[in-house]
């Protein structure tokens, strides 16, 4: 496994950026709904320097997949993951420790992205939007590069109670500490998993930010932890036109 921060992005066809707190809040689920807009289209200005267009993702934590076509019409679309070969069209999701998850098939010209909180991951979205790109669009598993961008990692994510995780597909990324606490690791479950798919290891790229406890990025658990603001912060990819 590599880097996030080192992919190649400046020899690929691929694009991937996120916010920063400095930014400020970019879920209008937590703040003024014309602030919010304001900040994301200065953002997306800084950020892409052609006409791309900019579809915002709505995720609810379950396993719903898009394929999305080039003359969609929305700008804001509900679902949990998005596939996409328009090289003019970008996509964004509010984050707050979940983990961005990014597929990208160079040879075949496709992108897939999906938000990955512990819910959806026990609906086997990561693998379910793997599996389309494999089994629908024909991508080769060899192929297929991974990007797993900043999320909350298991020494930051301390649980007392994992009823909602108590199965057999988690028992080799939970840790329990002598008072009882969990650690619960993202990563390790969805790269185990892709792995099976036959996804190289050295294909996949792990951000080392760790909103748990990176203060330049916003997060879910230190809001209900440290009384932090509950507010995001944005993850879009994009295939560069």
């Amino acid at each position: 496994m590599q880097l996030f921060e080192d992919y190649p992005f400046a020899q690929s066809e691929l694009s991937a950026f996120h916010s920063m707190k400095k930014d400020g809040n970019m879920s209008t689920r937590y703040g003024d709904i014309s602030s919010v807009f304001e900040r994301r289209s200065r953002f997306f200005h800084q950020n892409i320097s052609d006409n791309s267009r900019i579809i915002h993702i709505r995720a609810n934590h379950k396993a719903v997949i898009r394929a999305i076509p080039n003359d969609i019409a929305e700008e804001i679309i509900e679902c949990d993951g998005v596939i996409s070969r328009n090289p003019q069209m970008y996509f964004s999701i509010a984050f707050g420790d979940c983990l961005p998850l990014v597929l990208h098939d160079p040879s075949k010209h496709i992108l897939a992205y999906a938000h990955c909180s512990y819910k959806s991951i026990n609906q086997w979205l990561h693998s379910l939007i793997a599996e389309s790109l494999i089994q629908e669009y024909w991508s080769h598993p060899s192929d297929l590069q991974i990007l797993l961008g900043p999320c909350i990692k298991a020494y930051s994510l301390e649980l007392d109670d994992i009823s909602t995780l108590d199965n057999k597909d988690w028992k080799d990324h939970i840790m329990v500490h002598e008072d009882g606490i969990y650690s619960v690791d993202l990563i390790s479950r969805v790269v185990m998993d892709l792995s099976k798919l036959s996804i190289k290891y050295h294909n996949i790229y792990r951000s080392i930010r760790d909103t748990g406890n990176d203060d330049e990025l916003f997060s879910h658990y230190r809001s209900t932890h440290l009384w932090e603001e509950e507010w995001r912060f944005l993850f879009c990819v994009g295939l560069k036109s």
